[in-house]
């Protein structure tokens, strides 16, 4: 697994976002409820997706824990919308960045990787600020072939 460090510069978003837990997952209907408005975004940047979890303090890896999930996209401070979505600012910050490829489950196997080897090996703790993956052209969640790129924030040891 090959890991980045970036320094994210602040992004503003528009999206949808739902409340939910890993065991009551719902980022499906997320989804479909977030896509038919894609075209009512005036200033989107790109056509990149993100998909951003929002924890209340620390990431609890406790599956009934909590937490908002978004759907959205990177736009401009003239950004219109439609009253469905709400804008969402990521403050600026230091993320990992792996690359995360195949299905859900093989992409899931890469981060569990990351967190039970790499960061307890690495100068880095994870940081309070949120959890994010983009989803481009190469996203095709059932496909062996897809790609996405998870960004996890982080903030070294001392």
């Amino acid at each position: 697994m090959e890991v980045q460090i970036e320094n994210l510069p602040q992004k503003k978003l528009v999206g949808k976002r739902m409340r939910m837990s890993r065991s009551d997952d719902r980022t499906v209907a997320l989804f479909r409820s977030f896509k038919p408005h894609l075209g009512l975004i005036e200033g989107k940047l790109n056509a990149t997706i993100w998909c951003l979890q929002v924890y209340e303090g620390a990431l609890n890896f406790n599956i009934d824990a909590y937490f908002d999930k978004w759907a959205a996209v990177e736009v401009n401070d003239a950004a219109m919308f439609p009253p469905e979505m709400e804008k969402f600012t990521i403050p600026e910050g230091l993320y990992a960045v792996i690359l995360l490829q195949g299905i859900h489950t093989e992409a899931l196997k890469t981060l569990v990787d990351f967190y039970q080897n790499w960061l307890s090996q690495s100068p880095y703790i994870l940081d309070n600020r949120p959890h994010f993956q983009i989803m481009g052209e190469k996203y095709h969640p059932l496909s062996p072939d897809s790609e996405e790129e998870a960004w996890i924030p982080i903030r070294l040891k001392f």
